[in-house]
């Protein structure tokens, strides 16, 4: 069975959907909008991090590392899935391959990834900072805005660097 509507009508009923789930639960239902917390690249292996820490006997009672509700119990393994899931998928296309990056200036490297990894965690998520500009966060809102510049002013760069032939 195909689907045959436009695009317009999908926009629209997209659109008519979201509206009314946001309706329904704003006057109906007076309850609180679920934590958007998915699969994140940066808080889970922080998260999967701080699990292990605060399980081991010699490190817990020093310090105790800050978890999410979600993962008091059981540790987030959706990382560990995904990185052996990845890897055995390109094995069995005969596509994995370890080489070296094309890292010219290693310092450049350090403080960019230093600089990815900490914005991350200050605010995690893509995939929530959307979830939560739909639910009304200003705050998202401006976190949404700040990745789309972000995006951009990356892409315009490597477009840049790639017509200069430095890529």
């Amino acid at each position: 069975m195909k689907l045959k509507l436009g695009s317009y009508r999908l926009f629209a009923v997209g659109i008519i959907m979201g509206l009314s789930a946001a309706a329904i639960q704003a006057y109906s239902f007076q309850i609180q909008p679920p934590e958007a917390f998915g699969l994140a690249f940066v808080g889970h292996p922080n998260n999967l991090f701080g699990w292990i820490a605060n399980n081991l006997p010699w490190v817990n009672t020093l310090v105790n590392f800050p978890l999410h509700e979600a993962f008091l119990i059981y540790p987030p393994l959706t990382i560990v899935g995904v990185f052996i899931g990845s890897g055995i998928a390109a094995a069995r296309s005969k596509e994995l391959k370890l080489r070296p990056g094309p890292v010219r200036n290693r310092f450049a490297a350090v403080l960019l990834g230093f600089l990815v990894i900490n914005f991350g965690l200050l605010w995690d998520c893509d995939i929530r900072t959307a979830l939560l500009v739909g639910y009304g966060s200003v705050l998202g809102l401006i976190a949404l805005i700040a990745i789309a510049v972000g995006v951009i002013l990356a892409t315009v760069y490597l477009r840049a660097r790639a017509r200069r032939g430095a890529l």
